[in-house]
């Protein structure tokens, strides 16, 4: 399926280390060239300007927008937009972004490894600083409009139920797309992983008391995420996505990652760098 200019613009609501840029790369296949827009800022203010910049007549032909953003960037754009995300278990993400900082220390939002390198514990005390803690819910609930709930966690939880036609997670990525599938009509849903975080600390070496306080410092991620869990495995049965299904896309997958990994091969052999 392509993208009809009639349909609602699709917003993909990128939250960091959660899969989504192995989304992405199944997301952008769903529409034709030129009409996707990526944009990376961590709050409207950032975000708005650049889109508004654009001439209408350009703006008018973005049928998807994805990067990191908080839920309400849709006012900047003409027509109607859904919203898509990915949602990752809270104290899996926190690990994963705490090794994937030290292995990127060079990026702007990683200053903290450059200035003031810390363990995992002291983690929590850097994204306390930087207003990063229960980043899935703040991004998701976005400002507070005139009739929405002031509550953060409130106003998530009505975002992904109002405006949301797709909520997937991470641990159950496959299943995610399998409903992509089913749901929106998405078509070659097979994908090779990307900016997957190396070398990371399994969640079986977390301390019972790392666990607790990370969990305690996120608790409103936590919520959240047992509340989209919950929604997530309703609509898997509504689509009727078994087991058999979810053992076949697997098989298919395999093969296709193999064969891309075995072209990229071929073509660094051919085509060696310069």
């Amino acid at each position: 399926m392509t993208a009809h200019p009639t349909r609602p613009r699709t917003i993909f609501l990128h939250i960091p280390k959660a899969a989504g840029t192995t989304f992405i790369q199944v997301l952008e296949r769903q529409f034709p060239r030129g009409t996707v827009l990526a944009r990376h800022a961590l709050g409207l203010n950032g975000l708005e300007p650049r889109i508004a910049d654009i001439p209408g007549p350009e703006r008018a032909k973005i049928r998807c927008l994805h990067g990191h953003f908080l839920h309400g960037v849709h006012a900047a754009l003409p027509g109607p937009s859904r919203y898509l995300t990915m949602l990752r278990e809270p104290v899996d993400r926190h690990v994963s972004s705490y090794f994937f900082a030290l292995q990127n220390p060079d990026a702007p939002r990683n200053r903290w490894v450059r200035e003031r390198p810390t363990d995992l514990d002291g983690y929590l005390a850097v994204l306390e600083d930087e207003g990063r803690l229960n980043r899935q819910t703040h991004l998701i609930a976005g400002p507070a409009l005139p009739d929405e709930p002031t509550d953060v966690l409130a106003r998530a939880r009505l975002h992904l139920e109002r405006d949301f036609d797709l909520v997937g997670l991470t641990e159950r990525f496959d299943e995610t797309l399998l409903l992509a599938w089913r749901r929106l009509g998405w078509r070659h849903i097979l994908y090779r992983r990307v900016n997957v975080t190396r070398s990371r600390a399994p969640l079986s070496a977390i301390s019972p008391a790392q666990r607790a306080a990370i969990e305690r410092a996120n608790a409103l991620d936590i919520e959240l995420y047992d509340f989209a869990r919950r929604r997530f495995v309703a609509a898997i049965a509504d689509a009727g996505i078994g087991a058999t299904e979810l053992r076949l896309y697997r098989t298919m997958n395999t093969l296709y990652s193999r064969a891309r990994g075995g072209l990229g091969q071929l073509k660094r052999r051919l085509l060696p760098a310069s």
